[in-house]
């Protein structure tokens, strides 16, 4: 989890260069701050790999460079002015509110990041909660793993139409059967 950090140069939360390959899962990145004002900055040369990862608002969630290679996987996108800048390979884009608690990383309730991951063979969470809850479901994307499930979309059905067949009487209105 890298959550409000500051930085002088660009990469506010993540700076990776050089020969630098990280493979980061179930990553939460919020409200890193600084320089370019990217969450994350992959450097000429550098590769990196995320899967299952929350991206919250940034100026630039990722930012890579000419030469750089960035591959995301399962990113739930939320509140960042630009997602990604340079070449990033992205599959299994997820959009919506993050919904996080007050702490800003904790899921809270309507979150679109729960039940949304892929298994990583991650076992549990930042906080040693097991991975996936309720038991037997994806397991949430980000770094918290939420007990909470995800919020039942409503759906509306048709109207049924209703036919009343009245008997007919000699004299309306009908008289009270007493």
């Amino acid at each position: 989890m890298l959550l409000a950090n500051r930085a002088g140069s660009a990469g506010s939360g993540l700076y990776v260069a050089g020969s630098a390959r990280p493979a980061l899962l179930h990553t939460t990145l919020s409200g890193n701050s600084g320089s370019d004002g990217s969450g994350v900055y992959v450097a000429a040369g550098a590769a990196a790999v995320f899967t299952n990862t929350i991206v919250y608002s940034h100026t630039v969630g990722v930012a890579a460079a000419a030469g750089a290679v960035v591959t995301m996987a399962n990113t739930l996108w939320d509140g960042n002015a630009t997602d990604t800048s340079g070449a990033v390979v992205e599959t299994g884009r997820l959009t919506g509110s993050a919904a996080f608690t007050a702490d800003g990383y904790h899921l809270g309730p309507g979150s679109a990041a729960l039940e949304r991951g892929l298994d990583a063979g991650v076992a549990d969470d930042l906080d040693g909660e097991a991975r996936s809850q309720p038991a037997g479901t994806a397991p949430d994307v980000g770094a918290d793993e939420s007990p909470l499930a995800p919020p039942v979309a409503a759906t509306a059905q048709p109207a049924t139409a209703v036919t009343v067949t009245l008997p007919a009487r000699a004299s309306w209105p009908c008289p009270p059967a007493w």
